[in-house]
Formats: C-alpha cells, sequence, structure tokens
C-alpha cells in the first residue's frame, strides 16, 4: 500500500528474476522524516513455526553482520532479543439479545473444540533491538542510531520489519 496510518511509502524494490529474495518496500513519516520503517518480504518455505522463526532470526542476524562488513554501519551491538505476540483481532458481534446469544452460544462440547480450532490464533514474532553507528553522506558525521527489527513467519513467508532513526532524534521509549 502507498500509506499505511501516518507512514507513506518511499520506495519499493523487487526483481522478478530473483523471486526468492522477495520484495523490500520503504515507508517514512512525512512530519519525520528521519524515520524510516523497512519491511521485506520473501519465501520461506513450509516448515514448524519454530523452525521458521530460529531460521528467520539467524539469517536476520547475518544480514546485520553483512551491513557492518558493508561498511553500511559500525559498531553493531545486539541489545536484546525478544519473543512477543499480537493478539487478533475480536470479531465477535456484539450480543443484544438471549436469541442471539443462544444462536453463538457452541451447542456441545465437539461444537467448541470445532470453534476454537476456527478462531484466529494470535502471531508469534520475535523484536530485535541495536544500536550502531552510521556514516550521513550528507554530511559525513557518525550518528548514533538505535533501530528494531520484526520478524514473523506466516502463511509460507518471512516478513521484517525494521524501523531507525538516530539517537538524538527519539529518546528510548
Amino acid at each position: 500500500p502507498k500509506r499505511v496510518g501516518e507512514f507513506e511509502l518511499e520506495s519499493t524494490y523487487y526483481d522478478p528474476a530473483t523471486k526468492h529474495a522477495g520484495a523490500s518496500l520503504r515507508y517514512l513519516l512525512p512530519d519525520h522524516p528521519e524515520i524510516r520503517f523497512d519491511l521485506f518480504v520473501y519465501p520461506a518455505g513450509d516448515m514448524p513455526h519454530d523452525t521458521a522463526m530460529t531460521s528467520g532470526m539467524k539469517d536476520f542476524v547475518a544480514s546485520f553482520d553483512a551491513g557492518v562488513q558493508m561498511k553500511y554501519y559500525t559498531d553493531l551491538k545486539i541489545v536484546d532479543t525478544v519473543d512477543f505476540e499480537i493478539a487478533p483481532k475480536s470479531e465477535k458481534p456484539a450480543l443484544h439479545d438471549d436469541k442471539a446469544a443462544a444462536k453463538t452460544t457452541p451447542e456441545s462440547e465437539a461444537d467448541a473444540i470445532i470453534e476454537a480450532a476456527l478462531a484466529p490464533k494470535p502471531i508469534s514474532s520475535k523484536r530485535i533491538e541495536l544500536r550502531y553507528n552510521m556514516r550521513m553522506d550528507e554530511t559525513g558525521e557518525t550518528v548514533p542510531m538505535r533501530s528494531r527489527g520484526y520478524l514473523f513467519y506466516k502463511q509460507l513467508y518471512y516478513f521484517k520489519g525494521r524501523i531507525s532513526v538516530a539517537e538524538s532524534r527519539m529518546d528510548q521509549a
């Protein structure tokens, strides 16, 4: 999408010749152009969620090391890695009377099991917090940066997001 909340699409990259590398999108906040959010979507294949997250985090960290080797940034420190979940939105309608309640209440234990199996599940993910120094091409100045990376595995794909900002522009909170 060209707009996600207050973020606007700045650039995209996709090469059909290398589909396995996926696509990348960069969003910015117009009122705060120093804040960028990079999103990467690429195929992962069918595997157990825990295996996907372990493999995905290994590759995610390797991509940071590659950034250091390419001198994109220096003094990289992984501050923290955290597991987290995003709860699904509740889609149950508000109940207004007993007849509606009777229609939405499972009639048996089997119905309850089926309803639970079909209910939306939380998305289990990982967040990684980074600090590094980056040389700004415009000024030649080296700037301390904060960055948070997010990794999701859903529907055979990895979704990686990363938001970065100069330490001087935004506090840790």
